[in-house]
C-alpha cells in the first residue's frame, strides 16, 4: 500500500490492479497458504523523477508510474528482478532509468498517459569482460552533484558509476562484510548508508566509516 500525507490527514492509496497481480493472488489463495503475509502490489520503493512523475517499485509486479492523473506499468517481466523485487529506482544525468539492477538501463517516454513506452539499453559491464555484469541487485541508490550514481548492494558494498568508470567501496566491520539497506545523500552532498545490523555509515571522501554520534 501507499500512503499520502496532505499535511493534516493520511490517505491510504491502492495501485491499480494488473492481470499478473490478480493471477498471483489466485494461484496463492490465503486459504491454502495462510502464512503468506505479502501482496504482489506491496511497494518497496518510491521515486520522483525530474519531470515530477512518481514511480513505485513493487514486490513482484515491476514498476508503476503516476503522472498526477493516471497510472501505468512497466511489468516485472521486462525488469527481471525476480523475487528480489524493485527496491531501487533512479534517474541518471541523461534522463535514463535504472530499476534495481545494472543489466539494463531504460530510455522511458513518460509523456504518453496510456503507459510509458521504453527501450532497453545495455547497462554496466566489466571493463575486462563485456559479457560480465560486475555486481548483482541494487538495494538503494542516489545521484551526487556531478551526476554520478551511487548504488548500495546487499552484500557487495557500494558502487559509484560516473557514466564511464565504476568504483567499488567495500563496507566492512573488521573482516565482516556489512549487509546494506539504504543509501542517502544529505544536504551537504555526503552519502550515508543504512545497514541491517550495524547502524549508519558515512562517506569520508575515501571510504565509508561507521557513524558514532
Amino acid at each position: 500500500m501507499v500512503y499520502r500525507y496532505d499535511g493534516k490527514l493520511l490517505h491510504r492509496l491502492e495501485l491499480p490492479k494488473t492481470k499478473a497481480g490478480d493471477e498471483h493472488i489466485a494461484e496463492h489463495p490465503r486459504t491454502k497458504y495462510p502464512n503468506i503475509k505479502y501482496s504482489p502490489y506491496d511497494v518497496y520503493s518510491i521515486f520522483k523523477d525530474s519531470k515530477g512523475n512518481l514511480w513505485f517499485g513493487t514486490a513482484l509486479l515491476g514498476v508503476c508510474r503516476y503522472d498526477g492523473k493516471s497510472f501505468a506499468w512497466i511489468p516485472e517481466s521486462e525488469l527481471r528482478n525476480g523475487s528480489f523485487g524493485t527496491r531501487s529506482i533512479i534517474e541518471d544525468k541523461d534522463g535514463k532509468f535504472w530499476f534495481s539492477n545494472i543489466v539494463h538501463r531504460y530510455d522511458v517516454d513518460v509523456s504518453d498517459s496510456a503507459g510509458p513506452s521504453f527501450r532497453k539499453e545495455k547497462g554496466i559491464r566489466d571493463a575486462n569482460d563485456p559479457n560480465r555484469v560486475p555486481f548483482g541487485g541494487i538495494m538503494s541508490s542516489t545521484v551526487d552533484s556531478t551526476g554520478a550514481l551511487w548504488m548500495a548492494t546487499y552484500g557487495e558494498g557500494v558502487w559509484r558509476y560516473d557514466g564511464k568508470n565504476l568504483t567499488h567501496y567495500p563496507v566492512k566491520a573488521g573482516d565482516k562484510t556489512i549487509t546494506l539497506f539504504s543509501i542517502h545523500k544529505d544536504n551537504q552532498g555526503v552519502c550515508w548508508l543504512g545497514t541491517h545490523h550495524e547502524g549508519a555509515y558515512k562517506f569520508n571522501g575515501a571510504t565509508f566509516e561507521k557513524f558514532r554520534p
